[in-house]
């Protein structure tokens, strides 16, 4: 199924064999490494650890718990159809314990969650939009000013996928906005944060000056779920023009670097940082990218990625 799964991104074939040969390995090395990180019982039981760790020789340890990784980790294991590589009743008991949240601690969710979780019901088919709406619309105006870039294109994203949220036009349209307003057409980066006043003085200045590579694959992801919606040059424009910019700072090794200037597109910290964004990230904006603007062709930077 994951192979399955995977051959549907090719474009137009554009993407050449042994790219989607990579992609599928790595999908199928992700998958007993996701069953050693669900929590099966405690008091976190149903969720997945932030990370594990090495313990006793030949041993992993779980460290922490996460929603935010959880609802990511059950998107994937959904898109790929692979819910049951997780071994017994798992899949079962997460689910159970997602919904009891949203029933009874809504707040236990930020707002980039309630977006993922939007896009995991529509996977899932467990109509939760209704209630997660409720949540979203009650929060959305005391709270965005709140809330980063990555997150509120979290929230777009989620919304683009699932239809049935009261309020949704409403909410997409104001996410677009934010993420519009954190947008630097001059370098074509997106910032962590958007400028905005708080409190009678204006925003954190390095949040408005600096974007994360996370804050230029989030929302390139999510412009182009609005864009199948809701076509628009000006949307396809952003995109290309944040694609464009992130592939020509690639290393030369196929690095994707961890925070931008957004003033002059220069890079200010270097360091790869992390492998989930050379195996994961980096090829699934190029690939929605190109989904979405046929013009466009990014397999030379998937394999440097990749590679």
């Amino acid at each position: 199924m994951v192979r399955r799964q995977l051959k549907s991104v090719m474009i137009d074939g554009a993407l050449r064999t042994e790219t989607v040969s990579k992609l599928q390995n790595l999908a199928l090395i992700s998958l007993p490494m996701l069953r050693m990180m669900a929590i099966t019982d405690g008091p976190k039981s149903g969720l997945f650890c932030r990370k594990v760790r090495a313990a006793a020789p030949g041993s992993l340890q779980q460290v922490g718990s996460s929603l935010c990784y959880t609802l990511i980790a059950w998107i994937g294991l959904l898109r790929c159809a692979a819910e049951k590589c997780l071994a017994g009743d798992f899949y079962s008991l997460s689910f159970a314990r997602l919904y009891s949240l949203l029933r009874q601690e809504p707040r236990a969710f930020t707002l980039g969650e309630l977006g993922l979780m939007l896009w995991l019901d529509s996977l899932a088919n467990t109509n939760w939009a209704s209630e997660i709406g409720s949540s979203l619309n009650s929060r959305w105006p005391r709270e965005k000013q709140r809330v980063v870039t990555m997150r509120v294109a979290w929230v777009l994203l989620g919304l683009s996928k699932n239809r049935h949220c009261a309020g949704r036009d409403r909410l997409m349209r104001e996410a677009l906005q934010f993420l519009t307003s954190a947008y630097n057409d001059s370098s074509g980066l997106f910032a962590l944060d958007r400028p905005h006043w708080t409190r009678g003085l204006f925003g954190q200045k390095d949040r408005t000056v600096c974007g994360s590579f996370a804050s230029q694959v989030y929302p390139i992801v999510a412009l182009c779920e609005y864009a199948r919606e809701y076509p628009g040059v000006n949307i396809v424009r952003m995109i290309r023009n944040c694609t464009d910019r992130i592939c020509s700072l690639q290393g030369n090794s196929g690095e994707w670097w961890w925070i931008y200037d957004v003033r002059n597109s220069s890079v200010l910290a270097d360091y790869p940082v992390y492998s989930v964004h050379q195996d994961a990230m980096g090829p699934m904006c190029l690939l929605a990218a190109m989904k979405i603007d046929l013009e466009s062709d990014y397999t030379y930077a998937i394999n440097k990625s990749l590679d």
